[in-house]
């Protein structure tokens, strides 16, 4: 996956906190996993893979559906916002 910018974290979060609580931890690493091979093809073929974009946390969380822009203060944003920062920092969150 390509170095990570705020602007992913924001798209990718949209994604994840419209899926149902339950499934967000997978949808999170999902979007990682999709990004990461998006990569390793720009990396291999110079071009942009097909489904999963140009190896971005955005462009794979841009294959899914868009939901409408939730309000930051939402508690399922920043839920999804926080199980995305643990992912990509390597931490297995507990009460989420």
């Amino acid at each position: 996956m390509r170095p990570v910018q705020l602007a992913d974290l924001e798209i990718a979060a949209r994604v994840v906190a419209a899926q149902p609580a339950p499934a967000r931890r997978a949808m999170v690493k999902l979007l990682c996993d999709q990004a990461d091979m998006a990569d390793i093809y720009r990396l291999g073929c110079g071009l942009a893979h097909p489904k999963f974009g140009t190896g971005t946390l955005m462009s794979a969380a841009m294959k899914h559906p868009q939901p409408v822009k939730p309000a930051t203060s939402e508690p399922a944003f920043l839920t999804s916002l926080a199980l995305l920062c643990a992912h990509l920092g390597g931490i297995t969150p507990v009460d989420m």
